[in-house]
């Protein structure tokens, strides 16, 4: 004789006979019967929780040392076992359960600077002390530099530098030339 009855879903199979797979927890349906669908795993955990909160409030109000009923006699250090039972339970449902630990840990943060690896030997502290500089000159207040200042006036004939490029000249060829007879230059 079962103490509890097995919980069963609820949805039906090809015969129309009940499914006589257990449901998901909180849930009154098994993974193929759609416990496996977003929304019902939300309302499956609400519910879950929900039975969460009031055991723990429950539990809590044990902790909470209290005066005998003058009627019964009966304390808060009469726990009924059933009921402390009952809550762990739900709270091992709701996720709750002793071998759940929790672990904090730190992770890396991203390596913003991966440009770094390109860097030669010294680049990295020039950079660092270009960095130190301009920290420097913002605390004493100084103005930024204008961007024209760090240029160098240069004549325009120093960006368009002459290049020499090997080859002949071709005289261009004459529109009549199409209609032209060949000449004796020509053939040449």
């Amino acid at each position: 004789m079962e103490l509890e009855p097995r919980r069963q879903c609820v949805g039906t199979n090809r015969s129309g006979n009940r499914c006589g797979k257990p449901p998901i927890p909180g849930g009154d349906v098994c993974i193929l019967h759609g416990g496996g669908t977003p929304q019902v795993l939300r309302k499956a955990k609400l519910r879950l929780l929900a039975g969460a909160d009031l055991a723990i409030e429950y539990l809590v109000n044990m902790l909470e040392p209290r005066e005998p009923c003058p009627t019964c006699g009966r304390s808060d250090l009469d726990r009924d076992p059933v009921v402390v039972r009952a809550c762990q339970l739900v709270l091992d449902r709701a996720g709750f359960h002793p071998s759940v630990t929790v672990e904090q840990v730190r992770q890396q943060p991203p390596d913003r600077t991966p440009w770094r690896q390109w860097l030669l030997p010294g680049q990295l502290e020039q950079i660092a002390e270009w960095m130190h500089e301009a920290k420097r000159r913002m605390n004493e207040g100084q103005p930024v530099p204008a961007l024209e200042a760090h240029v160098e006036e240069q004549p325009v004939s120093h960006w368009l530098t002459p290049m020499v490029i090997e080859g002949e000249t071709i005289d261009a060829p004459r529109e009549d030339a199409e209609n032209a007879e060949p000449s004796a230059e020509d053939d040449l």
